[in-house]
C-alpha cells in the first residue's frame, strides 16, 4: 500500500468519528460501533479507497457480529425472490448479447435514420426504450448501443467533440428510459420497491410512470440539445448509406425473440396470474439453455460482485431499523419536516435524497439508507408509494459526476466523455429535478387516483 492510499484510508477512519462525535444522540456501545461502520462502509464505496467487495464483506461482518439483529434481516436480499430475478436478468441479457439481435436492430436504425447528430441523440432515447423489452438491464444496452454507436461514427469520421457528446447521450438517455417500465432497470426499479416496502405489478408501474417518464424523457432531450446545441447543431450530415430492409432473423434470434415476448406478455398479466416475475424469469432461463441459447460457462457472466453489493446495501436499512438507530436520525428532522404530505413535504424529500445521493453517489446506497427512514418519519396521509417513486425519480435523473449514477460511470470508464460533459448537463439537471416532482409527477399521480 503507497503512502497515499495509507494516508487516504486513515482520513477515511477518522473522518467518521468526528462526524458522530458532532451527532446529539445518546446511543450505546454497539449501536455507535453499527452507525460509525455505515459511515465508513460508505465513504469506502463513495472513494473506492477499500475495494467494493471487501468493505461488503466487512459491514456484513460487523452486522452479523455486533448487532442483535436476526441473521434473516441481515441476509435479507440473497433469500429474496428480487435476487433471484436480478441473477436471472443477467442471464437472460447474456443469451441475447450472444444472438447479436439487439445489435442488429440498433445497427439497423442507426443506419436507417441516423442522418444527422440531432438525429443520432434522438435516436439514443428511442434505441433506449426500445430495447427495454429486448434486454431487462441499462448496462447491456447502453454497452451494446454504445458500441454501435462508436463504429458508426468513425464511418462517418466524426469529429471528436461531436463524437463525444452523441456517444454521451447514449448514456443520458438510459437513465430516463429505464424509468418508462418495471423492467427498464431490473436491479434499481426493482430495488426502490423493496426499500420503500412497496408491491408493485408491472401494469401498477405503467400507470404510474410511464408517461411521466415519457415527458421527462423528452425535456431530458431538449435540455441535452439545449445544452450541447454547437456540437449537435453544426455537426455534418451522415455519408453511410441506408440499408434497403432488415436482414432476416436467424433461428437463434427467433427462439430469442419468443422467449422475450413470452416473458413480457407475462409480466404485464401478473394480476392475473400472481406468479412473481422473478420465476417467469427463471422459466426463460430455462427456455434459454434448452434452445442452447445459453451454456453453463455463461454462469461466469453474472455479476456476483454487484450480488455482494446489494447485499451488504440491503442490509443497511433492516438493521438501522431494528436497532432503533434510524428512527433516532430521521427524528432529528422532523423539526424541519412539513407536518402534513404535500408540495412542500415532497420537496423537503427530493432535497434530502438529492443532497445525500451526491456525497453517497450510489443510487442504491442512497435508497437504503434514506427510504427507510423517511417511511418510518412519515407524515400522516402519505402514500408510501409516492414518496418511494420520489426518491427513485431523484436519484434516476440527477447527476453532476460520472459516480453519481453507475450507468454514467459506465460510460466515462470508457473514455467516451468527459467528466466536463456530466458536470456540465448535470447542472441544469439539477435546477429541473425539482421541476420534474412538482409540475410532472406529483399532477399525475393526483389524476390516477395515488
Amino acid at each position: 500500500m503507497t503512502v497515499n492510499k495509507c494516508l487516504k484510508t486513515a482520513l477515511s477512519i477518522a473522518v467518521p468519528i468526528v462526524v458522530l462525535a458532532a451527532l446529539p444522540f445518546d446511543f450505546d456501545f454497539n449501536r455507535w460501533v453499527l452507525l460509525y461502520s455505515v459511515l465508513l462502509a460508505l465513504i469506502w464505496w463513495s472513494t473506492k479507497i477499500i475495494s467494493r467487495d471487501l468493505t461488503s464483506l466487512f459491514l456484513l461482518g460487523v452486522f452479523l457480529l455486533l448487532s442483535s439483529t436476526p441473521v434473516k434481516t441481515v441476509l435479507h436480499f440473497p433469500a429474496s425472490a428480487n435476487f433471484v430475478l436480478i441473477v436471472c436478468t443477467f442471464l437472460i441479457s447474456e443469451g441475447i448479447v450472444k444472438t447479436s439481435l439487439a445489435d442488429r436492430l440498433a445497427a439497423y436504425a442507426l443506419g436507417r435514420f441516423g442522418k444527422s447528430a440531432l438525429r443520432l441523440v434522438a435516436l439514443s432515447f428511442v434505441l433506449n426504450a426500445a430495447l427495454i423489452f429486448v434486454i431487462p438491464q441499462p448496462f447491456p444496452r447502453v454497452i451494446i448501443l454504445s458500441s454501435i454507436y462508436t463504429r458508426f461514427l468513425e464511418a462517418q469520421q466524426t469529429e471528436k467533440p461531436v463524437k463525444s457528446v452523441v456517444l454521451f447521450s447514449v448514456y443520458v438517455a438510459s437513465t430516463c428510459t429505464s424509468m418508462l417500465f418495471l423492467n427498464g432497470d431490473v436491479l434499481l426499479n426493482y430495488s426502490a420497491l423493496q426499500f420503500g416496502n412497496i408491491n408493485m405489478g408491472w401494469l401498477d408501474w405503467t400507470v404510474y410512470m410511464s408517461i411521466p417518464s415519457l415527458v421527462i424523457s423528452i425535456i431530458m432531450f431538449l435540455l441535452f440539445v439545449l445544452t450541447f446545441k454547437e456540437s449537435i447543431l453544426k455537426a455534418k450530415s451522415g455519408t453511410v448509406p441506408a440499408p434497403t430492409k432488415f436482414p432476416p432473423l436467424t433461428v437463434m434470434e427467433k427462439n430469442t425473440l419468443a422467449i422475450l415476448v413470452t416473458v413480457l406478455v407475462l409480466w404485464i398479466l401478473e394480476p392475473l396470474h400472481s406468479i412473481h416475475p422473478s420465476w417467469i424469469s427463471l422459466a426463460a432461463v430455462a427456455a434459454m439453455f434448452c434452445c442452447r441459447l445459453l451454456e453453463p460457462g455463461d454462469i461466469k457472466n453474472i455479476d456476483f460482485s454487484l450480488l455482494l453489493f446489494m447485499t451488504a446495501a440491503f442490509s443497511i436499512g433492516g438493521v438501522l431499523n431494528h436497532e432503533g438507530i434510524a428512527t433516532a436520525v430521521f427524528s432529528k428532522l422532523l423539526p424541519y419536516l412539513p407536518a402534513e404530505a404535500g408540495c412542500a413535504y415532497y420537496s423537503f424529500i427530493t432535497l434530502m435524497v438529492a443532497v445525500l445521493h451526491m456525497f453517497l453517489g450510489s443510487a442504491v446506497t442512497t435508497l437504503s439508507v434514506t427510504l427507510p427512514g423517511i417511511m418510518n418519519a412519515a407524515a400522516p396521509g402519505t402514500n408510501p408509494a409516492v414518496v418511494t417513486l420520489i426518491a427513485y425519480v431523484t436519484v434516476s435523473v440527477h447527476y453532476l459526476l460520472p459516480f453519481h449514477h453507475a450507468t454514467i460511470m459506465v460510460g466515462a470508464g470508457k473514455d467516451s466523455y468527459t467528466n466536463k460533459h456530466v458536470l456540465r448537463y448535470g447542472i441544469g439537471l439539477t435546477l429541473t429535478v425539482f421541476l420534474f416532482i412538482m409540475f410532472i409527477l406529483l399532477p399525475w399521480w393526483y389524476f390516477v387516483g395515488i
